[in-house]
């Protein structure tokens, strides 16, 4: 994963490398919360989608009280002389029963939908590496723009050193009779023309520290204040585009997003399709009454099913 590669602690508020800049923004950043949110929802239900080939077991309890004495069993025979005995009442009845339903055969139904649920988590997965590539450019882009700003603002202050220094320069000459009052004028109107382009690149260079601050969830101090360490590229070989292409094709999260979504949207069409046939259930349970008295008579069922 992306951000276990680049997951290190912020040791020193005070420089600020592009990879701590990345880990904060990965560990912080609501995009990247929400994908992760998703990715572990996609493998709860791909979880939930296999269990549902296990048996179905339900536990079931209760107690009635009636307002005049009721059955307590079911009555399977009257009274006679050869079975003298009469049917139980009682006024409170308590009922408990235990029953498995299991769907042996289904024409891949839940095969197909386990295979979908599973793929979609994949692709969530993916998804979430497209979220952290996403994040890891921007934060690349806001560091070198803040890293590009600062810059030209240093060139800018150095510009305006010399223009002061050149435009002291041409009014001893123009005192001394010696320049005409034109060269002042150009080199006074270049002076302003150059403060006003440190004014823009300044509010550029907040802006930027602002965003970037942002990005990585820390203060805006600790970016107008810290040092940015210089980017270099650390390799300026490039391999062929077809190469780079494939390698793209190959591992883009994007891509893989796509093909692990298409892949599970096959396979619950499948799943859909299967619903056409009929499914094989088999069931059994026991139930068990008895009265306030307490006699109890236990009962149980079985059989086979289809759909």
């Amino acid at each position: 994963m992306i951000a276990l590669a680049l997951l290190l602690a912020l040791q020193d508020s005070s420089r600020l490398s592009l990879r701590d800049v990345a880990a904060r923004a990965l560990a912080e950043y609501p995009s990247v919360a929400a994908a992760r949110a998703g990715r572990d929802r996609a493998g709860a239900e791909a979880a939930e989608a296999a269990a549902a080939r296990l048996p179905r077991i339900v536990l079931d309890a209760a107690a009635t009280r009636y307002q005049l004495p009721m059955l307590v069993f079911p009555l399977h025979a009257l009274p006679s002389a050869a079975n003298p005995t009469a049917p139980t009442f009682d006024r409170t009845l308590f009922q408990g029963s235990a029953s498995a339903t299991w769907t042996v055969f289904d024409f891949g139904q839940r095969g197909s939908r386990v295979r979908a649920a599973r793929l979609a988590a994949e692709a969530s997965d993916a998804a979430l590496g497209a979220a952290e590539q996403q994040l890891i450019a921007r934060a690349a882009a806001g560091d070198l723009r803040l890293l590009t700003a600062r810059g030209v603002l240093a060139a800018q202050d150095q510009r305006l050193v010399a223009l002061d220094s050149e435009a002291a320069r041409t009014r001893r000459l123009l005192a001394e009779g010696k320049a005409a009052r034109l060269a002042v004028l150009r080199v006074e109107a270049a002076l302003e023309q150059a403060r006003a382009d440190r004014v823009g690149t300044d509010a550029a260079v907040h802006v930027a520290e602002r965003d970037l601050a942002q990005l990585a969830q820390l203060p805006y101090d600790a970016i107008h204040q810290g040092t940015l360490t210089s980017l270099a590229v650390a390799d300026t070989a490039l391999a062929a585009r077809d190469d780079l292409l494939g390698a793209a094709r190959e591992r883009s999260p994007s891509l893989l997003d796509a093909r692990w979504r298409m892949r599970a949207a096959t396979a619950a069409a499948a799943s859909v399709r299967a619903t056409r046939f009929p499914e094989l259930r088999l069931s059994g349970g026991i139930v068990d009454r008895g009265g306030a008295g307490g006699e109890f008579a236990t009962e149980w069922q079985a059989g086979a099913a289809v759909s």
